[in-house]
């Protein structure tokens, strides 16, 4: 409406329900309509930026920005109870016969520095010992 002018548009009334079920409304009408597509609606509606798409302009101009600079989290530590926490969810759950085919013919044929490898085989060493 900012860009095109208030006065260029006509608000009519085409449903009427309460509060709980408007952005339920508002999805429905703006696919019903097609006005993503076909009108003046950029997302799917509903409150937020689902189905948005940025251009790939914008997420160039993002990563610009962005680079050379540190995580928002990088150094920040997890509490014990946060931790703890994430245990709990993961317990019990492995990876499918799939994923874990994934996961090793990703690993296949990297080359790791000398140090990485004598240090991975000494953890391996002391695992195999407390057992």
């Amino acid at each position: 409406m900012r860009k095109y002018g208030i006065q260029n548009f006509i608000c009519t009334e085409i449903a009427n329900c309460i509060p709980l079920y408007l952005d339920h409304l508002e999805r429905y009408c703006i696919d019903f309509y097609e006005t993503k597509t076909h009108g003046y609606n950029e997302t799917d509606g509903g409150g937020g930026t689902s189905g948005y798409v940025q251009s790939a302009e914008h997420l160039a101009k993002l990563s610009a920005v962005r680079k050379g600079k540190p995580s928002w989290n990088k150094g920040k530590k997890q509490t014990p109870e946060h931790i703890a926490k994430l245990a709990a969810v993961r317990k019990g759950k492995s990876h499918s016969l799939e994923t874990r085919i994934k996961m090793s013919n990703s690993q296949k044929g990297k080359k790791r520095p000398p140090e990485v490898v004598k240090k991975w085989l000494a953890t391996k060493a002391e695992k195999w010992r407390q057992k």
